[in-house]
């Protein structure tokens, strides 16, 4: 990488961390760091994932989900149902072939809908 174009990589990165509000410029021109900004924990593409689990009265699979929620990546459906498992608010019931005929996947349910609603969904 030159010289030039690693100085326009760092003040794009820098202007980014400006916008989020991670670091702060002082009046002398200075930057310091906000220790007391956090990353949101709130994402769009989540919230979508969550509500269509939702949505499914019965059992679904990620491929289902997939198909709800058109901009979601397979790797970030089955991450979200693998710590959904883990912390116990999925369970799996089931199994079922895949749509292309080779394999087969698992099916799950929410545990307690009432639940899930009021402590994954906020």
């Amino acid at each position: 990488m030159e010289h030039g174009q690693a100085r326009h990589v760092m003040n794009r990165a820098l202007k980014d961390f400006e916008a989020r509000g991670e670091i702060a410029r002082t009046p002398s021109g200075l930057i310091k760091y906000n220790h007391a900004w956090r990353r949101s924990d709130k994402s769009p593409l989540k919230d979508k994932i969550l509500r269509a689990m939702y949505v499914q009265a019965t059992e679904f699979s990620s491929t289902d989900i997939r198909r709800l929620v058109a901009d979601a990546e397979k790797s970030h459906v089955e991450k979200t149902i693998r710590r959904l498992l883990a912390d116990g608010h999925l369970h799996r019931v089931g199994r079922r072939l895949c749509a292309h005929g080779i394999g087969a996947e698992w099916l799950y349910n929410i545990s307690d809908r009432v639940s899930f609603r009021i402590h994954v969904m906020r």
